[in-house]
């Protein structure tokens, strides 16, 4: 007969039980208030409260939202959930303080050093939600800003390069046009062609010729002012 009650009770079991032996009694002998009191928890916690009163990025709105957030799930969590919970921050905090973060804050503080408050406001709501999001979301969405900074810094890169480049381009053409008129302008002189007999027209002491007035030259050996007869 009892064998026949243990055969029973094992076809009587659900056929989509999966749960494997042991884990349903995991961490049963801690309760919710041996954890939070636990030197592993209040280590983790205390370095979560460090990185919220020493970051730069987040307003204080946004950690207080971020501290009512973790509070009202820790209070609707279990022992275990805890522990699993602690790990997560833990993970968190891998994810704030390595390179992909870093190279975050670094160009977000050069680029809102000059902007405006409403610009400033606008990419910082944009930033990961330490509260909602898992280690793993938080990791990629600094990766993906990571990716789009640096194709934004390349395209700058590359505006500035082509501008200066340009601006080189006029510089040249400027110093080039000026270098020929100077020389026109000695070849005119030492030729007389602009007037009288192998001199600069307008000029008392240059073989007797005059400058125009348009050509707007004035010296003190000169009898009159150029650009409208003032003097310099």
């Amino acid at each position: 007969m009892k064998q026949l009650l243990i055969c029973l009770a094992l076809f009587a079991a659900p056929a989509d039980d999966v749960t494997l032996p042991g884990l349903e009694t995991e961490n049963a002998g801690l309760t919710k208030e041996q954890v939070l009191q636990s030197a592993d928890w209040r280590r983790t916690m205390l370095l979560l409260g460090t990185w919220f009163d020493t970051q730069k990025l987040y307003s204080p709105e946004q950690v207080l939202d971020f501290k009512r957030e973790i509070n009202k799930r820790v209070r609707e969590m279990s022992p275990a959930d805890l522990l699993r919970f602690q790990q997560e921050i833990t993970d968190k905090l891998a994810v704030l303080n390595g390179p992909a973060a870093r190279e975050v804050k670094t160009y977000l503080r050069e680029q809102l050093s000059l902007a405006s408050e409403e610009y400033r406001k606008k990419m910082l709501a944009g930033l990961p939600d330490i509260a909602r999001m898992s280690a793993d979301q938080m990791q990629d969405y600094l990766n993906k800003f990571v990716l789009h900074a640096e194709a934004q810094q390349r395209g700058s890169k590359a505006f500035l390069q082509a501008k200066s480049a340009q601006s080189q381009m006029v510089v040249s053409e400027l110093n080039k046009q000026r270098q020929e008129a100077d020389r026109a302008i000695s070849s005119a002189v030492s030729s007389g062609g602009w007037g009288g007999a192998g001199g600069v027209v307008g000029a008392k002491n240059v073989t007797g010729g005059q400058i125009p007035m348009a050509a707007g030259y004035y010296s003190s050996d000169f009898g009159y002012g150029g650009w409208g007869g003032h003097r310099w």
